[in-house]
């Protein structure tokens, strides 16, 4: 009687559909259950993680000579609300402060979320700024400073590391800063500083002997100072003197008078 009554109720819903212009022939009905139409499938997973939020990567705090560009360009990264990268966001870089110019200063994450202007360029000497902006992203605007120095603040060279006495092809460190009037060093990186060794006559004068040398006696500056390790392989009485090329604003081979080091012995 129950499946009679099942039968008879499917068969008064289909005629009622009919009726309706609905076309019973194209009608599914649920099977009895959870009314789910027996597929059983689940909700589809949420969507991915919108941005959260833009971080420095690299780039902040430098110097450089004004006019040339800093050694590594701003970058900035694009991260969701798990902090996991987004690409594929637009960020624009935009000189703030000192004069500077960019490279490509519009640019667009990668797959690592990572934004990096092309080249920035430091203007007039002090302090020089970049932003990096992504609209009202959390976090945005992301500034970046650097100091443009002038060569011409350097005034004379002085060695904080001096050669000591040591044995024939033992190897020595030695340290050369730039500095200015005051003897402040003058943090400027990338300025290629060489040394030139002289030794002792027996008439007491000092001539070139370069070739003696084991090592590279050519260095550029970290932060204004200029690190050699350097060996003789001759027994006898020495000097170094430091040059540069690269300091056309205080002399064509750097600061005048030449910097020589304190005599030192190697045995």
């Amino acid at each position: 009687m129950g499946s009679f009554l099942v039968v008879r109720r499917r068969v008064i819903a289909i005629a009622a559909l009919a009726a309706l212009g609905c076309g019973g022939s194209a009608l599914t009905l649920p099977e009895d259950g959870d009314g789910t139409g027996g597929t059983g499938a689940n909700p589809s997973p949420p969507s991915a993680s919108s941005p959260g939020r833009m971080a420095l990567v690299e780039g902040g705090s430098q110097t450089a000579v004004t006019g040339e560009d800093v050694r590594t360009s701003p970058a900035v990264r694009v991260v969701d609300s798990l902090g996991q990268p987004i690409g594929g966001y637009e960020v624009t870089f935009v000189v703030t402060g000192g004069g500077g110019t960019l490279l490509d200063p519009s640019q667009v994450t990668g797959p690592d979320g990572v934004a990096r202007v092309g080249r920035w360029t430091l203007g007039s000497p002090g302090l020089n700024t970049v932003e990096a902006r992504a609209g009202s992203l959390t976090g945005s605007p992301v500034v970046f400073e650097a100091t443009a120095l002038s060569r011409g603040d350097v005034d004379h060279f002085v060695f904080v590391v001096q050669p000591d006495g040591v044995r024939v092809n033992k190897a020595q460190t030695i340290q050369v800063a730039m500095v200015d009037a005051a003897g402040n060093v003058v943090p400027l990186s990338g300025i290629e500083i060489y040394l030139g060794l002289f030794k002792r006559q027996d008439n007491g004068e000092y001539r070139v002997r370069n070739k003696v040398l084991r090592g590279d006696r050519f260095a550029d500056t970290e932060n204004g100072v200029a690190t050699f390790d350097l060996a003789l392989s001759e027994v006898g009485t020495y000097q170094f003197r430091a040059l540069s090329d690269e300091l056309p604003e205080v002399g064509p081979h750097g600061p005048e008078p030449f910097l020589f080091s304190r005599p030192f012995n190697v045995y």
